[in-house]
């Protein structure tokens, strides 16, 4: 069985790979907290390196005797390995809702940025980076140049967007909320 002190290390490993993996979905819920999370996390990754070179010269001393201290440099091993090559998560969730019809992005001041996505499987996938993650993901039907968003989250503010030429531009039926444009990467709409 297992000490203590190593399962804590193994569970620390596991939680690791599984927010890394899942951080397509939980970056949506969390909004402002995803800049103390992700310190937190690589802070996590930083003490996993290092508990992995602790525990492999430990290991080396007495000569892989030690059960417990090899399945831990095993699972540390392979977590660590994954989160290094795949840094953003073993599977792309993001394809999951289908190729990517429209793609656009646009650029604000002080590092503030967004992506706007149109996949074929009728979704949409709005990501919006500032001083939080704002990401929003709902169904939508197209007529003509205009995108309407059908099933939304309550936070989403836009109601439609139009495509103008190299640009596409969220508008709201809100007063308050002004419209966001974005500039179009790759258009495939037929």
């Amino acid at each position: 069985m297992l000490k203590n002190k190593f399962k804590y290390q193994i569970f620390a490993s596991i939680f690791l790979l599984l927010a890394i993996t899942f951080a397509f979905y939980w970056e949506m819920w969390i909004g402002k907290w995803f800049f103390i999370v992700m310190p937190i996390l690589i802070l996590n990754y930083l003490i996993l390196i290092f508990v992995f070179f602790y525990q492999l010269i430990k290991s080396i001393q007495n000569k892989f005797q030690e059960k417990s201290r090899n399945i831990q440099i095993i699972v540390l091993v392979f977590v660590l390995t994954i989160v290094t090559i795949k840094p953003f998560g073993v599977i792309n969730f993001d394809k999951f809702y289908g190729n990517d019809v429209l793609v656009s992005n646009s650029e604000g001041v002080a590092g503030c940025g967004g992506t706007f996505k149109i996949k074929d499987k009728n979704w949409f996938i709005y990501r919006s980076v500032c001083f939080s993650i704002e990401k929003y993901m709902g169904k939508y039907e197209i007529k003509n140049d205009t995108i309407f968003f059908l099933e939304k989250n309550r936070k989403f503010k836009y109601n439609y967007a139009i495509i103008k030429g190299k640009n596409i531009m969220l508008i709201s039926n809100e007063f308050y909320v002004k419209p966001k444009t974005f500039e179009v990467t790759s258009n495939k709409i037929k």
